[in-house]
């Protein structure tokens, strides 16, 4: 009879939903390795508030394989409660850090390394060699510029050629070491360069970058007079002349005078601050960045030297008992 029938039909399908409802669930393969944008991650995680647990978890995968493989790949994050949708890339697009063969290069500290990255510029429309520090193994310098000035670290490495390493990395770097030293190594069969920080490893790679000729300016240019004038005093000269302008006009003589002007911060003016040894006769007036002067007056230790030369636009330098120097051209009063 059909009522039989439909009776008999119902029983089984309830049987077989209940027996399914006993199996374990079907199980898929998803990797959950995946490449997302780490400045756009890390401005999402500090826009929440300090001390919360935020939540990361993929909310969108796409089947990958054929029909001999199966599983899905990851392809979008939710991080946190309101942010969803975060694009994924492919983990395939990764470099293969394993592959690296380095050998020892050189041991640097961060803040050596962050005097060399302060004199580089990542903004937008920059000169690719405004980008990179210049490591030139003939004569075992790290160099930097950004057009304006130039910071020059004599430093030991090895490395089969010159290498311009990206400074957005290099500065990161030295912010994370800070007086601690990094290891650095090179890759022997491609243009890597690997440095080692405690458990933290960063690859990164050669530019390229066409370097101009920094040693005409570094090393070939004629000074006509050099002072001598204690770091700490000229660390809070600066210091000063900064809370009212952005640049101040400098006069060398038998000592040194600063005088910056603002119309809406006010004006400075301080004189007569002894000098260690040297004079300059005539005297001689040069307007400088002071943001730039006290980056390079960080690393040049307690006596620093500054050497003028005969023409108010060409560089003044800045020079210490180290192994740093700095040179930064004069601008227009």
């Amino acid at each position: 009879k059909k009522a039989d029938m439909v009776e008999k039909i119902f029983t089984a399908s309830e049987a077989s939903a209940q027996a399914q409802e006993k199996l374990p669930a079907p199980e898929t393969e998803v990797d959950e390795r995946f490449l997302v944008d780490p400045d756009h991650l890390l401005n999402m995680v500090n826009s929440e508030k300090v001390g919360e647990v935020i939540d990361l978890h993929v909310e969108q995968f796409e089947q990958s394989g054929d029909l001999l493989t199966e599983g899905v790949t990851a392809k979008a994050l939710a991080v946190g409660e309101y942010f969803q949708r975060i694009p994924l890339a492919d983990v395939n697009e990764f470099p293969d850090g394993r592959k690296f063969n380095g050998t020892p290069s050189a041991t640097i500290s961060g803040d050596a390394l962050r005097s060399i990255t302060d004199a580089c510029s990542l903004k937008e429309g920059a000169a690719p060699h405004h980008k990179v520090v210049m490591f030139d193994t003939k004569e075992s310098n790290l160099v930097s510029t950004n057009g304006d000035r130039l910071h020059v670290l004599k430093h030991k490495f090895a490395a089969p050629k010159d290498l311009t390493l990206p400074a957005g990395c290099l500065m990161n770097l030295a912010k994370i070491a800070r007086d601690k030293d990094l290891t650095m190594q090179v890759d022997k069969s491609d243009n890597r360069v690997q440095f080692t920080y405690g458990k933290l490893t960063v690859t990164t790679k050669d530019e390229d970058a066409n370097y101009p000729d920094y040693m005409s300016v570094a090393y070939g240019i004629k000074t006509v007079h050099n002072i001598e004038i204690d770091n700490d005093v000229f660390e809070n000269l600066v210091k000063q002349v900064s809370l009212i302008a952005a640049s101040a006009d400098f006069t060398f003589n038998s000592g040194l005078n600063a005088e910056a002007a603002d119309e809406h911060k006010g004006e400075y003016r301080r004189f007569n601050v002894p000098l260690l040894k040297g004079k300059v006769d005539p005297e001689m007036t040069i307007r400088l960045d002071t943001g730039y002067v006290a980056q390079a007056l960080k690393y040049l230790g307690k006596k620093v030297t500054v050497k003028l030369t005969d023409n108010l636009l060409r560089p003044v330098f800045f020079e210490g008992s180290n192994n740093f120097k700095a040179a930064i051209t004069g601008m227009h009063s």
